[in-house]
């Protein structure tokens, strides 16, 4: 079974979770090397959503640095899903 006989949620999850790893390897990337504070910023709330769930910085708790990540890529995984639904159930309409 090919990429397209796949069905149009399926697709939009593998896209979210491809752009969700991207995104992720490059904020971590950002956040370690920029001297720039609105570039750190930026990656901070693309890379470590921990913060937005829990009390600590990303940058002293080792629980949020190990889960940013993860809460990127299951962000991502979700919002593909759900762009994939809305845009299957526009096509075959």
């Amino acid at each position: 079974m090919g990429w397209k006989e796949w069905h149009y949620w399926i697709k939009g999850v593998v896209i979210g979770f491809i752009i969700a790893i991207i995104l992720s390897i490059l904020g971590i990337f950002v956040q370690t090397l920029s001297n720039n504070r609105l570039l750190t910023f930026i990656a901070h709330l693309v890379v470590d959503p921990c913060v937005f769930y829990t009390q600590c910085n990303g940058n002293s708790c080792l629980g949020c640095i190990i889960l940013g990540p993860l809460f990127t890529i299951i962000h991502g995984i979700i919002l593909g899903l759900f762009i994939g639904i809305i845009y299957g159930k526009l096509k075959n309409s």
